[in-house]
Order: structure tokens, then C-alpha cells, then sequence
């Protein structure tokens, strides 16, 4: 598959061509047709993806709606943003994310904190996509049960969380904290703090200091394991998703 190793960043550029003198009319009439033909394609009724209880049914959805967006198919835009919370769709956000955050599915396979960060930049990423559908579900304050206003203070801000961010801070409680033991699988038990792939986390941790407006995500990214690599700081994506 190629998820979330290529496609959205491809209509993604596609698009930022968009006026340039070497991208002609002809080039855009055929990513579209492409485009349109790769989205058809996706959503044949024989695609088993779209049954899927994790980080695959997430990715699908992001390459399909890059898809439906940029080939300008409005109304499979907002059925696939509506699939994300559909309680028919397996995969949807709530039968992910647990009530504490976990993303059990993800947690309890052999590499749980490497498919789980994974699956965190496929739920971002799908956030991210489904803006730019009008009228559309808002995902990234989308809580079990919908969308709401902004939560209360107190013992009661956690569990009014949304339910992307809930799963981000539940991530970030081991990511920063060399002393915090993960209780799950990542090969094998006895792998150190700074072998674990929370480093990995740091673009999305930027997202998430714009979209909720809270600076410590962003402080919070040089307590990650680093090691030495910051290559992420460098890549062109970043010029969407600055530092504030």
C-alpha cells in the first residue's frame, strides 16, 4: 500500500505546482485523471481495508480523502470524513482510542509504541486532510460521542478531551519521561527509554502545539529522546507547520 508514504504528500505538491510555468494544464488533466482512477479503484466494494480495526483503516482514509479532495469529489469527501466516526466503521476514532488514550490495537502488538506513534502522525494527518472539507466533522475536537465545546478545567479537562489529543498526551507521558516504564510491547521488555521511537513524535507534537494552542507540546519535543537526530526540523513539511 502506499498510505501514508506518499500519496497526500503528492496531491500536496501537486498542488502547491498549481501556477507554476513548468506544471502545465496538461500535467494537472492527467494527475487528475490518475488521481480519480486511484481513488475509484480504493473505493471498490471488495476492499477489505475499510473493515480494518487500526492504523490501516486510519492511513486509507487519508489517502482516499487526499484523493477525493484534489480530484474535487465534494460529497465521497465528506462520506469518507463521516466513515472516521461512523460506529459501523471498525476503525472508527472511538473504537481506537480508549477512554484513558491507549490505542490498545495498536499498544499490545510486538512493536506497540512504534504502531502506535505511527497510527498518532495517521490520526493528525487525517485531522489535517478533513479541514478542508466544509460542513465536515470536526477531528480534531471530536470527542466519544462528538463534538463539543472547549472542555472544562479541573478533574474534568481530561476526559473532556478530544479524543486525537487524549491519545497524544497518553504517547507523551512515556515519550518525555526517561523514568516511565511502557506497559507494553516494543522488542522485547527490556528495551531502554532512548531506543524507543518517540523522537518520531515531534512533528505531530508541533501540530499539536498550533491546533490547540498549547505551547507545552512544542517545549515538551526537546524531551524526547533524541540521540543526536533532528533531521524532521529540515524537512519541507515544516514550512506548513512552523514553530509559533
Amino acid at each position: 500500500a502506499t498510505t501514508c508514504r506518499w500519496t497526500s504528500k503528492v496531491t500536496d505538491s501537486a498542488a502547491l505546482l498549481s501556477g507554476s510555468a513548468n506544471w502545465r494544464e496538461s500535467d494537472v488533466t492527467a494527475m487528475n485523471k490518475w488521481n480519480a482512477a486511484y481513488l475509484e479503484w480504493l473505493l471498490r466494494p471488495s476492499d477489505s481495508e475499510y473493515e480494518a480495526t487500526n492504523n490501516h483503516f486510519t492511513w486509507l482514509l487519508v489517502e482516499s480523502l487526499s484523493l477525493a479532495l484534489s480530484t474535487g469529489n465534494s460529497s465521497v469527501a465528506q462520506q469518507l470524513v463521516d466513515r472516521a466516526t461512523s460506529e459501523k466503521s471498525r476503525g472508527c476514532l472511538q473504537s481506537q482510542i480508549s477512554k484513558t488514550g491507549v490505542m490498545m490495537r495498536e499498544a499490545t502488538r510486538e512493536a506497540g509504541a512504534s504502531y502506535s506513534s505511527m497510527n498518532m502522525r495517521a490520526l493528525f494527518s487525517l485531522a489535517q486532510v478533513a479541514s478542508h472539507v466544509p460542513a465536515a466533522t470536526n477531528l480534531w475536537n471530536y470527542r466519544d460521542g462528538g463534538t463539543t465545546a472547549a472542555a472544562a478545567v479541573g478533574a474534568q479537562q481530561q476526559k473532556d478531551r478530544p479524543l486525537i489529543r487524549k491519545a497524544l498526551d497518553y504517547l507523551l507521558a512515556f515519550a518525555t519521561n526517561s523514568s516511565a516504564h511502557w506497559p507494553w510491547k516494543q522488542d522485547g521488555s527490556d528495551t531502554p527509554w532512548d531506543k524507543f521511537p518517540w523522537a518520531s513524535l515531534a512533528p505531530v507534537m508541533r501540530r499539536a502545539a498550533i491546533v490547540y494552542r498549547d505551547e507545552r507540546y512544542e517545549q515538551s519535543i526537546e524531551q524526547l529522546p533524541w540521540n543526536g537526530a533532528r533531521s524532521w526540523e529540515s524537512d519541507p513539511s515544516q514550512l506548513l507547520w512552523p514553530r509559533l
